[in-house]
């Protein structure tokens, strides 16, 4: 993942959420979107439909371009993979983000 272009929708996101909201929910909160994301990625949706949904959301739209910048597989073995990795990857950035806040 691109770190100044995480670091930066992270910070937009922590910035708007109430400080009620632990880290660990963010972190998760941000990996659940994320698998979403992929999923639609590996399903074949179309970026322009995707990117839609979230126009005023820095961090969606930053999901978006990364998970379209990945490959389209066609196992569902190598979907399932490309999904979880994705998810995974934006859990462990923002997790580490959050460590340096």
């Amino acid at each position: 993942m691109k770190l100044p272009a995480l670091a930066t929708a992270i910070a937009l996101a922590v910035s708007a959420c109430t400080p009620a909201l632990a880290a660990d929910d963010l972190c998760t909160t941000a990996s659940l979107l994320a698998e979403r994301v992929m999923t639609e990625r590996q399903s074949g949706a179309r970026v322009a439909d995707v990117m839609d949904r979230g126009k005023e959301n820095e961090l969606y739209r930053t999901m978006v371009k990364q998970a379209f910048s990945e490959p389209l597989y066609r196992s569902v073995e190598y979907r399932q993979r490309a999904v979880s990795e994705f998810a995974n990857g934006w859990y462990l950035d923002c997790a580490r983000y959050m460590e340096t806040r």
